[in-house]
């Protein structure tokens, strides 16, 4: 039983309101009547609903019927079972799109596979995770907001989702009538996303969770989780990247010698060197985030062994059109020397 202001709510009355009908202490007996009133004439809306876009999201999907101007939120594949609410488009009153980014801490492991990740320590939260909203007002006197939930707590290495979540919030911004909610970066999206079946990329740069392949000739890039570009994110002008940054963390692990069985033991007492932990952040414009940030090392790595991945942040600044200074080992040198050959080559 639920307590209204002048009675009680039965279990089956209950299971009869609409999924964002809210019960308050204010609310009486009358206000629930002529809601299960309306939910009995909802029924005929639902029976006559023709579907003709969807858009996919967290828990529930969008349906609208553009003929009639009506849209509902329904989980499952049959979208009128459950007795949806039928919204008209013209209860909107405005619709604005919310991506939130959080920190996520990274778990960073050394070579012995020990976690040293101290989440107190804001250069180890490496990288972000994104909620994806549209927040739709309605001018209905028992629903006032509705917050479709199209992503939540997704990865930034998940470029391609991202991307695909993104074009979801765009086009439920655009059914319901919120065009001039869309964001900043959508109004050149699709004239960038003509350049992907002609995208060849001539120079990739790998890091722990993905490729960045460049275009020289169309001067743009894509970051995705393969080296099949399709799979990446939409496609980026280097003419986007504002800055980047290095992030290098000091870790350390514990040195291991070998026992009389050849097996490797501990020394005693125990012995540690340090390791390195490498990031790189490419802040942006233009896109459905303004920073990306990559994990160039897989685990710690021992002071010895991380030019490799210096000399992959190296190529990476310089295929973006960075600046390339701060780089002085010998072998990066190299590096750079047989990286102009080949733009100059493509030029």
């Amino acid at each position: 039983m639920k307590t209204l202001s002048d009675g009680k709510l039965c279990k089956e009355c209950k299971q009869k309101l609409s999924p964002f009908f809210t019960i308050t202490g204010s609310t009486n007996t009358q206000q629930v009547k002529e809601h299960l009133a309306y939910r009995e004439r909802n029924k005929e809306e639902v029976a006559k609903f023709n579907v003709t876009q969807r858009v996919g999201g967290e828990k529930q999907s969008l349906y609208v019927d553009e003929a009639a101007g009506k849209f509902l939120f329904s989980t499952g594949e049959d979208c009128k079972s459950g007795n949806p609410d039928v919204f008209k488009l013209s209860d909107v009153a405005s619709v604005r799109v919310e991506i939130r980014r959080s920190p996520a801490y990274s778990t960073i492991y050394d070579y012995n596979n020990r976690s040293v990740t101290n989440k107190f320590d804001p250069l180890y939260q490496f990288s972000n995770r994104y909620d994806f909203d549209v927040i739709i007002d309605l001018n209905l006197d028992w629903v006032k907001q509705i917050t479709f939930q199209v992503g939540r707590n997704r990865k930034e290495s998940s470029y391609g989702a991202c991307s695909v979540l993104t074009e979801n919030v765009v086009r439920a911004c655009a059914l319901l009538g919120g065009q001039s909610a869309l964001p900043a970066f959508e109004c050149a999206r699709k004239a960038r996303a003509e350049l992907l079946p002609n995208f060849h990329a001539t120079q990739t740069v790998s890091f722990a969770d993905g490729v960045v392949m460049v275009d020289p000739k169309q001067k743009s890039f894509v970051i995705g989780e393969t080296a099949d570009p399709r799979k990446g994110s939409d496609v980026m002008m280097i003419s986007d990247v504002l800055s980047m940054e290095i992030r290098e963390v000091e870790c350390s692990r514990e040195m291991k010698t070998k026992g009389e069985n050849g097996r490797q033991v501990s020394f005693d007492p125990p012995q540690y060197e340090k390791t390195l932990w490498y990031a790189c952040v490419i802040y942006l414009k233009n896109s459905w985030t303004d920073q990306l940030i990559l994990n160039m090392t897989p685990r710690s790595a021992p002071v010895d062994d991380s030019l490799k991945y210096r000399r992959n942040i190296a190529q990476l600044y310089l295929i973006l059109g960075q600046d390339t200074s701060q780089f002085s080992d010998m072998y990066v040198d190299v590096l750079f020397d047989r990286i102009r050959k080949l733009q100059n080559g493509l030029q």
